[in-house]
């Protein structure tokens, strides 16, 4: 964690914002930035939650005009209970947008926020070619995306959010004020919003596919029957490549139901999987009791370990110490 940064020889230390409402103040300031130019932003105040019917109040909504695109905006300190504050909040939020009504009512209240502002109504006007109030009610037909700030991102957060109803960004976001000056003297650490077109179906397994090619025939074959083996022996079970590695999931792609991760060498197959130190059977010793600090495995119950494969024979013991790991990883 970052916790000093120097610019042109002055030191700036770590601010720590006091309560949410301050933290929340300083990212305003800085929104265009995070999300882009082409932003309209509205705060989900009492009146507005009334109007639109909502249940739950999350902080604000970012609308993002020129590549049209909603945000859901909650502003968090990362001491809070991130299932209080987020998980809870935009399930409830979910559940309300599926409503046609809540939808139209969010769009009037938003559409009647920017005619009676003169600047908000130009600025617009600029953005948008079609009449306002139907591409905004076009624009909430479609499911928003979420966008959390939190002053620093913990493992609790990033686990959190892969049950999210949502497409989720988290965005860090941390305050460095100068030494003995205070916040009359700061600087800001986070990395914006970019909104782009969807990679292409290829890429997520280019880094993959470039391995295989440099792996030898043999590994080639190994990890096409074990894949086989895996898919064919254990029930939903999802897989893919992910970066350079694949990897297989039991029911639902979470850390948490991880089970087994291929990683490929010239030749051979390293497998790291999920092993529980009560129950582990390694008879011949393939994981040496190494184990390692936790790459792949580092939530739910389990230490992790690796074993390598060379040779066809090697498939059955394998599988004997995968179905292990696929055994806690629910």
């Amino acid at each position: 964690m970052i916790r000093l940064l120097i610019a042109d020889g002055v030191k700036y230390a770590l601010y720590v914002p006091k309560d949410e409402e301050e933290f929340e103040a300083l990212v305003k300031e800085h929104l265009s930035e995070i999300f882009g130019a082409g932003l309209l932003y509205f705060d989900i105040k009492p009146e507005l939650r009334s109007k639109a019917g909502i249940g739950s109040k999350p902080d604000g909504i970012a609308i993002l005009l020129d590549k049209p695109c909603v945000y859901v905006v909650e502003f968090e300190l990362s001491g809070h209970p991130i299932h209080d504050h987020i998980i809870a909040q935009t399930s409830r939020f979910n559940k309300a947008l599926k409503s046609s009504d809540t939808r139209l009512k969010i769009a009037e209240a938003i559409y009647g926020e920017v005619s009676a502002d003169p600047y908000k109504k130009v600025f617009v006007e600029s953005k948008v070619k079609s009449e306002f109030f139907k591409f905004l009610t076009e624009l909430f037909s479609s499911k928003p995306k979420i966008a959390i700030i939190v002053d620093e991102v913990t493992e609790e957060l990033s686990e959190a959010v892969e049950d999210l109803p949502f497409e989720t960004r988290i965005v860090e976001f941390k305050t460095f004020a100068r030494e003995g000056v205070g916040l009359a003297v700061h600087a800001h650490l986070f990395e914006p919003i970019l909104v782009s077109a969807p990679p292409p179906p290829q890429q997520p397994c280019a880094a993959w596919n470039e391995k295989l090619k440099l792996a030898s025939e043999n590994v080639r074959e190994l990890v096409e029957d074990l894949t086989n083996r895996i898919v064919g022996e254990l029930k939903d079970v999802i897989h893919k490549p992910i970066g350079d590695n694949y990897e297989f999931f039991r029911e639902k792609k979470t850390s948490r139901n991880r089970f087994a991760v291929l990683m490929l060498r010239k030749s051979w197959v390293s497998v790291r999987i999920r092993a529980d130190p009560k129950t582990f059977k390694d008879e011949r010793n393939w994981t040496k009791e190494k184990v390692y600090k936790g790459w792949f495995f580092t939530r739910g119950v389990g230490q992790e370990r690796e074993f390598k494969i060379y040779s066809e024979e090697q498939l059955d013991y394998a599988m004997e110490l995968i179905k292990q790991s696929y055994a806690i990883s629910a």
